[in-house]
């Protein structure tokens, strides 16, 4: 999920939680699905991603304090 503006004061920020279920193609449950969050540097922290049963789960509209990562694998592909 990526949102495109002028910066905004945090307050002005709409409070929003997305879930994007596991991926399907044509019908059919990808096998061996991989998911990774990138939080470009420069970019303010207002939002956060959390794998939770197969789904990604973003909540945007509040700060994220002292992001250590600016990647992380949320799904990693089995081998």
């Amino acid at each position: 999920m990526e949102v495109y503006g002028r910066r905004r004061p945090v307050a002005d920020i709409p409070k929003v939680t997305v879930t994007f279920g596991p991926p399907v193609v044509n019908g059919k449950a990808v096998k061996n699905p991989s998911a990774e969050a990138i939080y470009p540097k420069g970019v303010p922290d207002y939002a956060d991603t959390v794998a939770k049963d197969g789904s990604l789960v973003v909540t945007a509209g509040k700060p994220v304090e002292r992001r250590e990562k600016r990647r992380a694998t949320l799904i990693e592909a089995t081998k």
